[in-house]
């Protein structure tokens, strides 16, 4: 994999505060002889007062291509907050020599309404056609004020569905959801610590609590 190249699109600095439009890194690699195109882009950045880039309202995103074609697309990090809450949605890649991972991980803080926790994680690799195909997905995901424990049969099954056709992936319960968020939780581990670290002694936390 060669080195990626860094282009920065910002509105000018005027000492505090100020927007950067869009921070795009775009490298590319080779997965079984067929060779991908990668961006990752991250908007919604500002500078801080004394003059450095503050990431904590970024949203990031991964892009891959091949041939100039988008193959999709991964959420790396969103946040969105309102009065009372914050939800949070992580994420991360990992390119092996016959695979792309792809994990993703929902928390969130206060809200009297709730918000979503869980974890994704899904696997692709190169067919015997050359193309890139999802080999494996798998999901959990609850809202934490309406977990699935609390749900009767009709409406379980009805929430799984919805998760499942949303989302690209194949629901697990019981054991198997454990060991998804853990490994995906491994993975992030420093992401989520940077990001929710501060959760514990926020006056949202006490009143309203959070999931990380």
């Amino acid at each position: 994999m060669k080195l990626p190249c860094l282009f920065i699109l910002f509105l000018p600095f005027a000492g505090y505060a100020q927007k950067i439009d869009t921070i795009i890194t775009k490298g590319h690699f080779t997965l079984k002889g067929v060779e991908f195109q990668y961006q990752k882009i991250e908007s919604g950045l500002y500078y801080d007062k004394n003059g450095k880039i503050s990431r904590s309202e970024a949203a990031i995103q991964f892009v891959l291509s091949h041939d100039g074609q988008i193959l999709l697309t991964h959420t790396l990090k969103d946040e969105e907050s309102d009065c009372n809450s914050t939800s949070l949605e992580l994420g991360d890649f990992a390119i092996t020599d016959s695979t792309i991972k792809l994990y993703s991980y929902w928390a969130g803080i206060g809200g009297c309404c709730g918000w979503d926790h869980g974890s994704r994680m899904q696997v692709y690799a190169i067919d015997k056609n050359g193309l890139l195909k999802m080999v494996d997905s798998k999901i959990f995901l609850e809202h934490y004020k309406y977990k699935i424990s609390e749900m009767d049969k009709e409406e379980k099954e009805n929430y799984i569905a919805k998760i499942e056709k949303e989302y690209n992936a194949k629901f697990v319960t019981g054991q198997a959801s454990f060991d998804l968020v853990r490994k995906v939780k491994e993975r992030l581990a420093k992401q989520i610590s940077i990001e929710t670290d501060d959760w514990v002694n926020s006056p949202l936390a006490i009143h309203f609590g959070y999931r990380r």
